[in-house]
């Protein structure tokens, strides 16, 4: 993408071209419009027409390029079980249960993936469950009980999961962000509570909110760099607040359920123009140009 913005805003050194901007789109609006849109500004109309099929003829080009290569849950796993637990974390992030786009972050796939087979020393963050932060509440720190996730859920991707669990800490889960794309504001979490599960560890939240960064976890007293593997309820933006501590070549994006999934090909699709890539098998295109004219 930086490269597509980079290209658009060299052409703001014609003197007859007064703004350039890309548009990519929403990926989950179901709509005719849905798709990669172009915008220039101008004081002739001569000025726009090359520079906007140039662009447009770029990003065709990179078209393969915006297709998401993920990990399934299987290789996830297998991933997770062959590293060391003392050598630094792995991140896996939950990219299809992100709540910065939408989701409501309380999928349990990869947790039951991980009870399932028995790992340990993972660290889950954050779940999105006000019900299950008040029953830890009411059961007080060091107090065991059987933790149901989604007890109350109504998503159709939010199945329940029960297991037993040891409240870890509980209360109010505010904090000031200092790292990633936040660095510097409050971060409202409400209520939350941390749960032992299994020799995992799980920060549960009662105000929708993504993972942005090692210190969302340090903040509820556990320490992110000695975890085996991290489970990250986000999509992007925990990338910036954990580049201090792991390489992008240590980040795994998982392919699970989730309504921000990264597979849009399972999106119950109803108004979307087609063919479109990268849903179709599309060889060619022709670009649709709309000019407008000044207004006043």
């Amino acid at each position: 993408m930086g490269a597509i913005v980079a290209q658009a805003e060299s052409y703001l050194s014609d003197e007859h071209c007064t703004g350039a901007s890309i548009m990519p789109g929403f990926s989950f609006s179901d709509t005719p419009e849905n798709g990669f849109w172009l915008y220039m500004s101008a004081t002739a109309e001569t000025a726009l027409r090359a520079p906007l099929y140039e662009l447009a003829h770029t990003v065709w080009g990179m078209r393969e390029q915006f297709a998401r290569q993920t990990t399934s849950l299987k290789q996830a796993i297998a991933i997770a079980g062959a590293h060391p637990v003392d050598v630094g974390p792995l991140i896996f992030a939950d990219i299809a249960d992100n709540p910065g786009g939408g989701a409501s972050g309380n999928t349990i796939w990869l947790l039951q993936a991980v009870l399932g087979a028995g790992l340990v020393g993972g660290v889950f963050a954050p779940f999105v469950d006000r019900d299950l932060v008040s029953r830890a509440t009411e059961v007080g720190v060091g107090g065991e009980f059987l933790a149901t996730f989604n007890e109350r859920a109504d998503s159709a991707f939010s199945q329940r999961l029960s297991a037993p669990a040891t409240v870890l800490w509980a209360g109010n889960g505010d904090y000031d962000c200092q790292h990633g794309v936040y660095a510097g504001s409050r971060v409202p979490l409400g209520p939350s509570c941390v749960l032992e599960i299994a020799g995992n560890t799980v920060i549960v939240i009662s105000v929708s909110q993504q993972l942005l960064g090692e210190d969302f976890i340090t903040h509820f007293g556990v320490d992110a760099s000695s975890a085996r593997f991290i489970v990250a309820k986000s999509r992007g933006h925990f990338r910036a607040g954990f580049s201090h501590l792991v390489s992008p070549d240590q980040i795994f994006e998982v392919d699970t359920p989730g309504l921000t999934t990264a597979d849009l090909s399972n999106m119950p699709w109803k108004h979307l123009s087609r063919p479109i890539a990268p849903l179709d098998p599309v060889d060619s295109y022709q670009p649709e140009i709309l000019i407008f004219e000044p207004r006043g």
